[in-house]
C-alpha cells in the first residue's frame, strides 16, 4: 500500500475519532445541564414537602402570603406538580429518555396544565422558570 494512501486513511480515521469525541462531549454537556436543573427543582420540591409535613412551617408560609393553611397547601401541591412538569420537560429536552417516552411525558405535561388550580399557580410563578419552558407551557395552555 502506498504511504500517502495510508497517511490519508489514518488522517480520516483520526478526524472521525475526534468528531466522535466532540459529539460525545456535546451530548454530555447537554445531559449535565439537564441533570443539574432537575436536581435544583428536586431540592425545591424537598423543601416544599418539608413545609407540607411541618405545621409550623406551613402556617408561616400561609401567614407570609396572607392566605389560609388550606390555600397554602393547594399552592404548594400545584407548585410541586409544576416542578414535576419542568423536570419532565428537561428530561425530554435533554433527550435523557427515548423519544417515545419523552413524548408521553410531554402529553402528561399538557394534560396537567388543563387543571384550573395548576393554571392559576402557573400564572403566579412562571417567571421563576426558564423562558423556553414558559413558552412551551403557554403554547399548550388553553
Amino acid at each position: 500500500m502506498n504511504s500517502s494512501l495510508l497517511t490519508t486513511i489514518t488522517t480520516i480515521a483520526e478526524v472521525g475519532a475526534l468528531l466522535g469525541l466532540l459529539w460525545q462531549l456535546l451530548l454530555g454537556r447537554r445531559e449535565s445541564k439537564a441533570r443539574f436543573m432537575i436536581e435544583v427543582y428536586n431540592d425545591h420540591e424537598d423543601k416544599l414537602n418539608r413545609t407540607l409535613e411541618d405545621r409550623t412551617r406551613l402556617e408561616a408560609y400561609a401567614r407570609k402570603r396572607g392566605i389560609t393553611r388550606g390555600q397554602a397547601r393547594d399552592k404548594i401541591l400545584a407548585t410541586i406538580d409544576i416542578n414535576d412538569a419542568f423536570k419532565n420537560y428537561m428530561i425530554y429536552k435533554g433527550k435523557l429518555v427515548g423519544i417515545d417516552l419523552g413524548q408521553r411525558f410531554m402529553i402528561d405535561v399538557g394534560d396537567l396544565f388543563e387543571q384550573e388550580q395548576i393554571q392559576n399557580r402557573w400564572n403566579e410563578i412562571k417567571q421563576l422558570y426558564p423562558k423556553d419552558f414558559q413558552d412551551f407551557i403557554d403554547s399548550k395552555s388553553i
